[in-house]
C-alpha cells in the first residue's frame, strides 16, 4: 500500500521540472492563480509593511516571550523568525506580542520540518492573519535545495499554489542555500532568502557571489534577503568577529540584498548569542544597517564610479540629494583605496558615516584608507 507521503509526492509532480508551468497553470476549478507579485512587494523588490518601505533586520531561533521581544527590539532588530506553533490561537497571540514590540514576523509554515502534513493548518493561519500588521512573509520551508530536506522538494509547488490561492498581501518565502538549483526555486517564492556562512573556512566574498548569482535568476519585483552568520556553536568557531560580520552585511547590501536576517539566537546544544563576544556589538551593526536602509531601498544606482583597489567591493546610491558610497575591504591586507566619481559628479564635501570625520575630495576623487576586513560608508554632498 502506498503511504500518504508517496501519494502526495506523485500529486506534487515528484520533481521541480516544469515548476514554473505548475505555478502559472489554471486552478483545478478553472480559477486563475492569484497574481504572483503580492501587494506588499514593490516593483523593485522592496518589502512594504503597513504600506511603507521596510528593511527587515531579523533574527532566527528566538524565544517567544515579552522579555525576549523587548531585548531584541532594544538591540536594533525589527523582525524575527516566528513561532512554529500550528495552533492558530497561539500563533495570533505571538503576532500580537510582536506587534507590541514593533517586530515584523517571518511566519514559518514548516513545523517539525513538515509541509504537506501542516498545510491545512497553515492555510488556516494565513486566512486568520493575512491582514495582521505584524506579518512580514509566509515561509514554506527552509533549504528545500539541500540534501537534508530533499524529501520536502515535491511538496513545495503544491504548497505554494495553495497559499497563492488565498492571495495574501505578504510575499511567500523560501530559504535557499545551493547555487546550481536557484533558478528552479525562485518561481516558487517571492521573498528569496539565501544563506551563506563562510566563517571559518571560506572567503567572506562568498556572500557577495551568492547574492549576485541569485539576483540573476530573480524577477525585478522579487525581494532578496540575506541570512548573515552570527554563529551557532558553543565553541565559537562559527562566530565571525565584529569586522567579519559587518563586512558580510556590506557584501550582502552590495550584492542587492534588501533585508538581513542573522543566524542564530539559540541552539539546542546551549548556544546563546547573548552570551557571546559579538552580542554587545550587534546593536551597533544593526543601527548601521538601519541608517543605510533608505539609500538602499529608495536610492538610485550611481554608475561610473571607479576604485583603484580591485579587492575592495562597493556600491553607490543617490538619495535625497546625496551620494552614499558603501565600501568594504574583505581581505586580510589593508587597502589604500581611491574612488573616482564620474566627471558630472563634483562633490562639495564628504564625510564618513557614523563619525565626525570629514574627507576632502580631490576634484572627483576621494581617498578612503581601509584596514584589513574593514568597511565604511562615505556620504557626499553636492
Amino acid at each position: 500500500m502506498m503511504t500518504k507521503r508517496a501519494i502526495w509526492t506523485i500529486l506534487a509532480a515528484g520533481s521541480l521540472i516544469g515548476a514554473a508551468l505548475l505555478v502559472n497553470r489554471s486552478h483545478g476549478r478553472g480559477d486563475p492563480l492569484a497574481p504572483r507579485q503580492p501587494e506588499n512587494l514593490s516593483a523593485d523588490g522592496t518589502i512594504l509593511l503597513r504600506g511603507k518601505p521596510f528593511f527587515p533586520i531579523g533574527l532566527y531561533q528566538v524565544r517567544h516571550t515579552a522579555e525576549e521581544y523587548a531585548l531584541l527590539a532594544a538591540n536594533g532588530f525589527n523582525a524575527i523568525q516566528g513561532h512554529f506553533t500550528t495552533d492558530t490561537g497561539q500563533f495570533i497571540a505571538t503576532l500580537d506580542l510582536a506587534q507590541r514590540h514593533h517586530l515584523a514576523v517571518a511566519v514559518p509554515l514548516h513545523a517539525q520540518n513538515l509541509i504537506q502534513e501542516n498545510l491545512a493548518r497553515s492555510l488556516d493561519k494565513i486566512r486568520a492573519a493575512k491582514h495582521h500588521p505584524a506579518v512580514l512573509s509566509w515561509k514554506i520551508c527552509d533549504e528545500p535545495d539541500s540534501n537534508a530536506y530533499a524529501h520536502l522538494r515535491p511538496e513545495v509547488p503544491t504548497a505554494y499554489r495553495a497559499i497563492k490561492a488565498l492571495n495574501p498581501p505578504q510575499p511567500v518565502e523560501l530559504t535557499l542555500c545551493k547555487d546550481p538549483t536557484l533558478a528552479d526555486w525562485t518561481p516558487l517564492c517571492e521573498l528569496v532568502e539565501i544563506d551563506r556562512y563562510p566563517v571559518p573556512d571560506r572567503p567572506l566574498t562568498d556572500v557577495l557571489d551568492f547574492c549576485q548569482r541569485t539576483r540573476k535568476v530573480m524577477l525585478p519585483w522579487q525581494n532578496l534577503t540575506c541570512v548573515v552568520q552570527c554563529g551557532w556553536t558553543r565553541d565559537l568557531k562559527t562566530q565571525p568577529t565584529f569586522h567579519q560580520a559587518r563586512a558580510m552585511v556590506y557584501l550582502a547590501l552590495i550584492g542587492g540584498a534588501k533585508g538581513i536576517f542573522w543566524y542564530s539566537r539559540q541552539e539546542k546544544d546551549g548556544w546563546d548569542l547573548t552570551a557571546t563576544p559579538l552580542w554587545p556589538r550587534m546593536k551597533e551593526i544593526n543601527a548601521e544597517i538601519a541608517s543605510l536602509a533608505d539609500p538602499i531601498l529608495l536610492g538610485k544606482d550611481a554608475p561610473g564610479i571607479r576604485c583603484n583597489t580591485p579587492g575592495v567591493r562597493f556600491i553607490a546610491k543617490r538619495h535625497s540629494g546625496r551620494l552614499y558610497l558603501l565600501a568594504t575591504n574583505p581581505t586580510d591586507a589593508p587597502a589604500d583605496a581611491v574612488f573616482t566619481l564620474p566627471a558630472a559628479l563634483q562633490p562639495r564635501s564628504a564625510k564618513l558615516a557614523g563619525t565626525d570625520r570629514s574627507l576632502v575630495p580631490n576634484g572627483a576623487s576621494i581617498h578612503l584608507p581601509l584596514g584589513e576586513v574593514d568597511s565604511a560608508t562615505v556620504i557626499f554632498d553636492f
